[in-house]
């Protein structure tokens, strides 16, 4: 009897996998599984692509806008002038003044002092 059973067991498994109904159910299950998965995986793929042309487009941004910067920034300074130091030009004009008082003799200019005649 127990080789019936074994017998009918063995053939009801037979004849599961042979007409494949509750079998292909669990195999369209994982294939299911299988096929969400892959495409689960071309959409992320597919954001990644998008998401790595969106940053080298905001890098080509960025730097575009840097280069703008630095060209206002250098314009800004080229357009600054030094400040004039009134000091230097009031020197300036004090040595013409005595250069012309020298040249017309007005002016009592120190003759420079002779080293070698000192005690």
């Amino acid at each position: 009897m127990e080789q019936a059973i074994t017998a009918r067991e063995a053939t009801e498994n037979v004849d599961m996998n042979v007409r494949c109904v509750e079998n292909n159910m669990i195999g369209n299950k994982t294939n299911d599984d299988i096929v969400n998965l892959e495409i689960l995986v071309i959409e992320a793929e597919k954001h990644i692509e998008e998401g790595e042309k969106d940053l080298a487009a905001k890098k080509e941004k960025l730097k575009r806008l840097q280069f703008k910067l630095q060209d206002l920034v250098i314009k800004d300074v080229k357009q600054l002038k030094a400040p004039v130091d009134k000091t230097k030009t009031e020197i300036g004009r004090k040595w013409r003044v005595l250069g012309m008082k020298v040249m017309v003799g007005i002016a009592h200019v120190v003759k420079r002092r002779n080293l070698n005649d000192a005690e």
